[in-house]
């Protein structure tokens, strides 16, 4: 044994700590990858597309499409505390996958480290080898898979559960409290990861009531320090998911306003033309659905580079708001109204739209009421509209014979 152990180096080498920890390193970096090449080799079921879904329940006898197509056409936006929601699930999908990856790592670890340096069971060692690779494979299926935010939520807590009553384990199996201290790096990195107060707090409690019993059962001369040093991770760990959820609130909020103004004017509060553009594959594929055209109405305030040269670039934007309100006032629910820019509104729907002149009236008739031009020249408008087969022609050829209806004088003007 100990002439093949010198044919490539010395025993002296062989037994020094140094190459211990190397080899406890190597044997790590073999588990992880086996781990690793376990779990790629499950199959897993392919998503079924949303097509071929459609196509399932129409054979099925079972309508897939809704009662009323324009329940299903996008609304303005609103702030309705979504974002963050959206945000924060997103973020949990994303990261606990990995945790599970890294935390099986940990366990790995753990098991190459105690076998090395505390001379564990065969049972506590293939119990840490086993849950290891277990989360291992559990991170590479999580992460491939499609899963709600809060299962992957409580079944992390779960886990993390488990890892700290592993540690209790090997501690009772061992006669010594030194494996409890592995537990430790679970009590404070849990809570991050979790991202939900419940789950958390949760996980708090049994992780304490576990650590509190295993410095009363567990042979060792440590015991208020462990229960002050569980007591203090957990609370390091509630403020760092604090302190996570605060960044994250803000981060949603920056997302949510930078959405905003990206597909909703300042001036009139109606949609950008970015915005409107956006939303017309949506609602052309709702329209062909219900076998309806499309419809697009151009609207152009009259006179609007007098009205600016007259009166100022204040009166302007008040006047572009009140048209604003006075066409989302007047059109049908579910139209979508973006201000195009200058003096031009666009509005898509579905149908074959309004009347031209009643809408022009309609327009003028509410902005002049409301005292927006009082002491100034009464304000009209020219209203062009088109509608058309969203399978045969496009958003952008409609807006553009609209348009040309308003320029070239065939559009409904009051003025």
């Amino acid at each position: 044994m100990n002439t093949l152990a010198g044919m490539l180096l010395p025993q002296s080498v062989l037994s020094s700590n140094w190459f211990a920890v190397l080899a406890a390193v190597v044997g790590f970096n073999t588990l992880v990858y086996v781990g690793l090449s376990l779990s790629k080799l499950v199959p897993l079921p392919k998503p079924v597309p949303p097509s071929r879904l459609r196509s399932l329940l129409t054979q099925a006898g079972l309508d897939s499409e809704g009662d009323n197509p324009m329940d299903l056409v996008p609304e303005q936006p609103s702030d309705d505390g979504s974002p963050y929601e959206r945000l924060r699930g997103s973020v949990a999908k994303n990261d606990i996958p990995q945790a599970f990856s890294i935390a099986g790592g940990f366990v790995l670890l753990m098991a190459v480290t105690t076998l090395l340096a505390l001379e564990p069971t065969v049972a506590s060692f293939l119990l840490q080898l086993l849950l290891g690779l277990a989360m291992l494979l559990l991170g590479q299926l999580l992460g491939r898979g499609r899963y709600e935010a809060r299962t992957l939520m409580r079944l992390w807590v779960l886990v993390c559960w488990l890892l700290v009553c592993l540690a209790v384990f090997d501690a009772a199996t061992l006669g010594n409290q030194t494996p409890l201290t592995y537990s430790l790096i679970v009590v404070v990195g849990y809570a991050p990861v979790t991202l939900a107060w419940r789950p958390a707090l949760l996980g708090a409690g049994a992780m304490w009531l576990t650590m509190l019993f295993a410095s009363l059962y567990v042979v060792g001369d440590e015991d208020w320090r462990i229960i002050i040093a569980t007591s203090l991770g957990l609370m390091v760990g509630l403020i760092l998911l604090h302190l996570r959820l605060t960044a994250l609130d803000r981060i949603s909020d920056e997302q949510a306003r930078s959405e905003a103004i990206a597909s909703t004017d300042v001036v009139t509060g109606t949609l950008t033309r970015n915005g409107l553009q956006s939303l017309m594959p949506a609602l052309g594929s709702l329209a062909s659905r219900a076998s309806q055209d499309v419809c697009v109405v151009v609207v152009e305030v009259d006179r609007l580079g007098d009205a600016v040269h007259d009166y100022g670039h204040g009166y302007a934007r008040r006047l572009l708001r009140a048209v604003g309100d006075a066409i989302v006032g007047n059109m049908r629910t579910g139209d979508l109204v973006s201000h195009w820019g200058g003096g031009h509104f666009v509005i898509a729907g579905m149908g074959a739209g309004p009347d031209p002149e009643m809408l022009a009236d309609r327009i003028e008739a509410t902005v002049n009421g409301s005292g927006v031009t009082m002491g100034k020249w009464p304000m009209t408008v020219s209203v062009g509209r088109v509608a058309g087969d969203p399978s045969v022609t496009t958003f952008e050829a409609l807006v553009s014979e609209a348009d040309g209806q308003v320029r070239g004088g065939s559009g409904i003007s009051s003025g």
